[in-house]
């Protein structure tokens, strides 16, 4: 499949397909018969083989519109051109951005309510100065779950399987360049969602991404409080309507339901705190 460019230079494009264990699987296996060299990478969404001359067989999880990939190209191309950048990205930076710490107790709530930071993570990256304004308002003319994906894809982290004469010769983790920017946004959103936290105090009920729930009947003066510290951080915000909230651990996991909007929602997703509290535990028997 080939396809022209402006200057009239002729180049090979990508060849795409939905991602299928099984297909994904015959095709290893056919190319691995065939003898040649060519590279595996695993990651999150997507599975590329790649060959010698760099033509690329691409597997997606998701299939997005060009502008998801022109946006995220402008992020990086903001990221290459700001020092701050490559200090932010010399550094590592904690990726957990809901609260689930030594002694949570879970939460259950008939009525809460619900604030987001609006475009949350845009808004970071413009606020920390590392993207231009013109680049956060392409962020923002994507749809709304178009605009993770745009983000995250600067953290781009897998694995490599080289193959050659119909062996695996070797494997390595890999992480893009921009990875730490991403883990830096998180960080920064969880900052101030921790802010709102301790301005909630008692009715506080959980915090997840870029939104904090609070027990309905908080005192105004907190929630006033609450909106003056996203305004001061530099975020804009809505209130979502939210009922049935309940939040909980079960071992490594972390479940949360509500009826937001009038739409039940379930979650469940590993909690990455886990571990590390159960160490921090070990450690104070052992002192005590």
């Amino acid at each position: 499949m080939r396809e022209t460019s402006k200057r009239g230079l002729t180049r090979h494009k990508n060849i795409v397909f939905r991602r299928n264990h099984a297909q994904l699987e015959q095709t290893i296996k056919m190319l691995k018969s065939s003898g040649q060299r060519f590279d595996v990478l695993h990651s999150s969404y997507s599975t590329s083989i790649e060959f010698e001359d760099k033509k690329k067989i691409l597997y997606t999880t998701f299939s997005y519109r060009d502008k998801v990939f022109q946006a995220s190209r402008c992020i990086v191309k903001d990221l290459k051109e700001n020092p701050l950048a490559d200090t932010i990205r010399g550094q590592e930076w904690p990726k957990v951005n809901f609260d689930s710490k030594n002694g949570w107790e879970p939460k259950k709530c008939k009525a809460v309510i619900n604030i987001d930071i609006s475009k949350a993570y845009a808004s970071c990256l413009l606020n920390s100065g590392l993207i231009t304004q013109r680049t956060f308002q392409f962020l923002n003319s994507l749809r709304k779950y178009e605009r993770l994906p745009a983000v995250g894809m600067i953290a781009k982290r897998g694995i490599v399987y080289r193959y050659n004469e119909g062996e695996c010769i070797s494997f390595d983790k890999v992480e893009g360049e921009w990875t730490q920017i991403f883990f830096y946004i998180i960080a920064q959103v969880n900052s101030v969602m921790q802010d709102c936290q301790r301005i909630a105090g008692k009715d506080y009920c959980f915090h997840w991404v870029d939104g904090i729930f609070v027990d309905h009947r908080i005192d105004k003066q907190k929630l006033n409080d609450i909106e003056l510290c996203l305004q001061d951080a530099g975020y804009s915000y809505k209130y979502e309507k939210c009922e049935n909230f309940s939040a909980y651990r079960d071992g490594d996991k972390v479940h949360v339901s509500m009826v937001k909007n009038d739409e039940p929602k379930n979650y469940c997703f590993r909690d990455p705190n886990f571990m590390r509290n159960y160490l921090e535990m070990l450690e104070r028997i052992r002192l005590e």
